[in-house]
């Protein structure tokens, strides 16, 4: 079997024989949901719709939603120190006025590689983002890890990297974590990367492989006590794991394809989990017809508030 086959299959773990303990928004369905990111200040959650394209938003007290379609395929969201959201996408950079509803462009700095996109985000606690890219065909070619400083100066973070996720970083930033695709096995891997005092990866190392009794590792948040929470596609749960990826909890959910997750709410007690229904086998649509819905979950842990993006305006 080659690589690119591997890639586009999804294999689906055994549904865990645990029940949901959890709630389903009613905010529609999603073709692939990510990037959720809680806004303190204006009680809401964003995440993207990402092959809509288009941007999402809960008010958690009253329940209202809403969407606004975006210009090209856009993978990653982050907070800004401002108003307004900074979305990483085929284009490249740009600026969203959720106020305005205009989306201006910044940077692109894969303007000379159309065949990629750039993914989903991760901000460090200097408050440079940290996003890479992969192809739009979602097959075996590589991307590359940037990260980005507040004067819009670039730098490549690892120069090959296979379908990045979001960055999470530990509390004292010196270490940092994501998953990417492995692409001789066509599986995900959670990886833990040492950080120096410039915030630069000393070492990498495998913390977790996914599997196809397992699910594949994903989506990444940190919880107030520097434990990580990994949305697992493909098996039907998010699992927290301590710095060395030892298991110290496992969550069922009614979706098969978690991708991505977030702490939130007032307490910042809620993890909201997005999914998706795409790559699935036949007969799942029945199976699990809540895929592609956002999910919230009270884990009994608590998250930290998200770092905001820096940008130094003229």
């Amino acid at each position: 079997m080659g690589v690119t086959q591997k890639l586009n299959e999804q294999v689906i773990a055994p549904r865990p024989k645990t029940g949901f303990k959890g709630k389903v928004h009613d905010t529609g369905r999603d073709y692939v949901g990510e990037s959720p990111s809680w806004c303190e200040s204006t009680g809401r959650l964003w995440w993207l719709d990402v092959l809509a394209p288009a941007l999402r938003w809960l008010d958690v007290e009253t329940g209202a939603s809403g969407r606004s379609l975006l210009d090209g395929l856009t993978g990653g969201l982050a907070l800004t120190t401002g108003a307004e959201l900074l979305l990483t996408g085929e284009n490249g950079l740009s600026l969203f006025d959720p106020a305005s509803g205009q989306q201006t462009p910044l940077i692109d700095p894969e303007a000379h590689r159309p065949e990629n996109r750039f993914n989903t985000v991760g901000v460090d606690p200097e408050q440079r983002l940290w996003t890479g890219t992969m192809p739009l065909d979602n097959l075996e070619k590589s991307g590359t890890l940037y990260r980005i400083h507040p004067d819009l100066t670039t730098e490549i973070i690892q120069p090959e990297i296979f379908l990045p996720k979001n960055t999470a970083f530990s509390r004292g930033g010196r270490h940092a974590y994501l998953t990417e695709q492995d692409p001789a096995e066509g599986r995900a891997v959670l990886m833990s990367y040492e950080l120096d005092e410039d915030g630069l990866p000393l070492s990498r190392r495998a913390l977790l492989e996914g599997s196809d009794a397992e699910g594949q590792p994903a989506g990444l948040t940190i919880d107030a006590e520097d434990c990580l929470w990994v949305a697992m596609r493909g098996g039907w749960s998010v699992l927290r794991l301590d710095p060395e990826g030892r298991e110290l909890a496992r969550h069922a959910l009614p979706v098969p394809m978690p991708t991505a997750l977030t702490f939130g709410g007032p307490d910042l007690g809620s993890l909201f989990v997005t999914s998706t229904y795409l790559r699935l086998p036949p007969g799942y649509n029945d199976i699990a017809p809540l895929s592609g819905r956002l999910i919230e979950l009270r884990p009994g842990v608590t998250g930290r508030a998200p770092t905001r993006v820096k940008l130094e305006r003229p």
